[in-house]
């Protein structure tokens, strides 16, 4: 019995007292990349952040609608890759893509800065962007609130939620005042729209941080953000009041709980 349950400890307690060792590949560019399309599904997540069929569906739509290609010394697989994984400032492979491409990270400024701004261009182009970011249609009540008693038919005309988010940034010197947000650290005000399956719907980056998120999304419908009438999206109070949004009214507490314990109707 004694020997049963230090076996048991043992097998429980060896993968932290002996870890085995990850990211020990000892290939480099595509034989690495195409290592992990032929691996384990954990491990090409844990490397590209990112489930392996994502990658290649977004490799085959960067194809098949923004004109990716195999250029003349890296394939159209490692063009993504890089550009995810330098992207993803947290991603496990940064460390071992660096520390086994010292010489590409040299050339930072040359060579993976194009291949990152090629593949930004495609994501951003109408082809590929409006596919896929695109504002949902006025005469369908999103399924979240038509199945839903509580929401329908109270919040039929409702479409998705609208908020603006702080994504840090590094500019010149002369532009820290502008971008300097009111926590004191430098980012832009990215304005952004989601439905209630959690999809983007719109996307606005570019903005100084010190710029309210009224004056973002003011500036947004004046441009490109165009709401259908008789629609309208979800705000917090940082937005105006109109006709297009819906936001909290002034000096209300509303309780999150007590309307999740009401009755339906």
């Amino acid at each position: 019995m004694a020997a049963t349950a230090a076996a048991v400890i043992t097998s429980h307690l060896a993968p932290s007292l002996f870890p085995t060792p990850m990211n020990t590949s000892v290939l480099t560019g595509m034989a690495w990349l195409r290592e992990l399309l032929t691996g384990h599904p954990v491990c090409f997540y844990d490397a590209l952040a990112m489930p392996k069929h994502v990658f290649c569906k977004l490799v085959h739509e960067l194809e098949l609608h923004a004109g990716l290609k195999h250029s003349k010394h890296i394939s159209a697989e490692e063009q993504v890759a890089q550009c995810v994984i330098c992207g993803n400032a947290f991603s496990t492979a940064l460390i071992q893509y660096q520390s086994k491409s010292v010489y590409l990270i040299l050339k930072m400024n040359t060579y993976i800065y194009r291949i990152i701004h090629r593949i930004l261009d495609m994501v951003v182009s109408g082809p590929f962007y409006n596919r896929y970011v695109k504002l949902p249609p006025k005469d369908q009540t999103p399924p979240e609130i038509r199945d839903n008693p509580k929401l329908y038919p109270f919040f039929k005309d409702c479409r998705g939620a609208i908020d603006g988010t702080h994504i840090d940034a590094f500019v010149p010197d002369d532009a820290i005042a502008r971008y300097c947000n009111r926590k004191g650290s430098l980012s832009q005000n990215v304005l952004a729209a989601c439905t209630f399956d959690m999809r983007f719907c719109y996307v606005l980056p570019g903005w100084e941080g010190s710029a309210a998120d009224g004056r973002v999304f003011d500036n947004a419908r004046r441009e490109s953000l165009a709401i259908s009438p008789g629609t309208y999206f979800l705000a917090d109070a940082g937005f105006p009041t109109c006709d297009a949004l819906m936001i909290p009214y002034k000096g209300e507490r509303y309780h999150l709980k007590e309307w999740g314990n009401a009755p339906q109707k």
